[in-house]
């Protein structure tokens, strides 16, 4: 619903509905910076330029515009008034911590069939919900492998009919192998994490939660914060059976 807002915010301003960017970004001649994004000023500009009316156009670097935008996603969610999402933030630090000291570390005889309960591969079912002005998003996630502390694959998000949302990238979740002995134990854990686009590089701040009915399988629920949206998936999750 934001993306609408915004986009009728420009169309109705001349542009001014991303005049935020401007604030940011004092220097640079562009409010929208997505070539799809309503700014007639910047189309203007642009034009003047190609016929020499006008020099030196200073267009933001893509990295510092991410830069800025995570930043901001960071602090909305920090301070915000959703304690869940304060909350998960916390214990991202905190896993994060605990599996540096002991990524390496070896482990006594007596914890070597837990551990590797860890090393198992985590498999998640596809899922979809509804966006603004009855769009549809899916999700689909590749089977993630425990590695250094995290549970790391691959990621499809189709977004329709806006289809230009749709992206494809890298999944890190954050999951120590004490969190994993807590999920197959019974215990209902957060996470957090990112998902990274493989065409540009933009990072989303992923929050979930895992609540397990077995040991080897549960509810997971996913909530992807996006550049103008957050999106929550309610799926499963399973761990392949073990070997006798």
């Amino acid at each position: 619903m934001k993306t609408i807002v915004l986009i009728l915010a420009a169309i109705a301003a001349m542009g001014e509905g991303y005049h935020n960017h401007h604030h940011e970004f004092q220097h640079g001649y562009r409010n929208g910076v997505k070539p799809w994004q309503f700014d007639p000023t910047k189309w203007l500009i642009w034009t003047l330029s190609k016929l020499g009316l006008t020099l030196n156009l200073r267009r933001i670097p893509a990295d510092k515009i991410v830069g800025a935008s995570t930043n901001e996603k960071r602090e909305l969610l920090m301070c915000g008034h959703s304690p869940i999402a304060r909350l998960t933030i916390a214990v991202f630090v905190f896993l994060m911590l605990g599996v540096t000291s002991v990524v390496h570390a070896e482990r006594p005889d007596s914890t070597a069939g837990t551990s590797n309960a860890g090393t198992r591969k985590l498999f998640i079912d596809p899922s979809s919900t509804s966006v603004a002005l009855r769009g549809k998003a899916s999700l689909v996630v590749s089977p993630l492998t425990h590695r250094d502390g995290n549970y790391v694959g691959d990621y499809q998000l189709k977004v329709r009919p806006y289809f230009f949302k749709s992206e494809k990238g890298s999944l890190l979740l954050a999951a120590s192998d004490d969190a994993v002995r807590k999920l197959q134990a019974g215990t209902a854990i957060n996470f957090t994490g990112q998902a990274v686009t493989h065409k540009d590089g933009r990072t989303h701040i992923v929050l979930g939660r895992a609540t397990p009915s077995s040991r080897d399988r549960g509810s997971v629920t996913f909530s992807i914060v996006t550049d103008d949206a957050r999106i929550v998936f309610n799926t499963s999750y399973h761990f392949p059976a073990s070997s006798p």
